[in-house]
């Protein structure tokens, strides 16, 4: 009960980010995270994703290209690497840990920028971000909570 309280309440924050709505979802919050006991991410043990940080993000032009941790790429299936935009939901092949693989690119005047981003779907690690957005919004500064609310709906199903 505690979880679709918090998911209504993140998705009215997004519809109307008003203060009361904002005061509705930290309380939540604050119920559901009292409501979980969570164990230690295997991750913490797992050769394969051991390395790999909660989240990893890179953004390159050609002028100046990035890439994400060496870890990463022992998670990020080869075929997604090269797909121009996407948004996949995949596992870690030693313990099956749940990250979210996101890519995306701009047209700039005379280059592209792509930006990648590999996030850990650890329930207690997309709180706190989400907590933290709602600080901010909670001092009226204009927050994004989209992402991160998808985020966390997908670790809470491969959960």
């Amino acid at each position: 009960m505690t979880q679709i309280r918090l998911l209504d309440a993140l998705h009215a924050v997004i519809r109307r980010p008003d203060p009361p709505a904002v005061e509705e979802a930290r309380a939540a919050l604050v119920a559901f995270r009292a409501s979980r006991i969570e164990a230690a991410p295997v991750s913490a043990t797992c050769a394969v994703c051991r390395d790999v940080p909660d989240s990893s993000a890179v953004l390159s032009r050609s002028s100046n290209p990035g890439s994400l941790p060496a870890g990463c790429s022992r998670i990020i299936p080869p075929g997604l690497r090269g797909n121009s935009r996407c948004y996949e939901e995949i596992r870690c092949p030693g313990c099956g840990m749940g990250y979210v693989y996101e890519r995306g690119y701009e047209w700039l005047m005379c280059e592209s920028e792509d930006e990648e981003t590999l996030t850990r779907l650890h329930v207690p690690v997309l709180l706190d971000r989400i907590a933290a957005l709602l600080e901010f919004a909670a001092r009226g500064v204009s927050i994004d909570l989209k992402g991160w609310l998808h985020r966390l709906e997908s670790a809470l199903r491969m959960a």
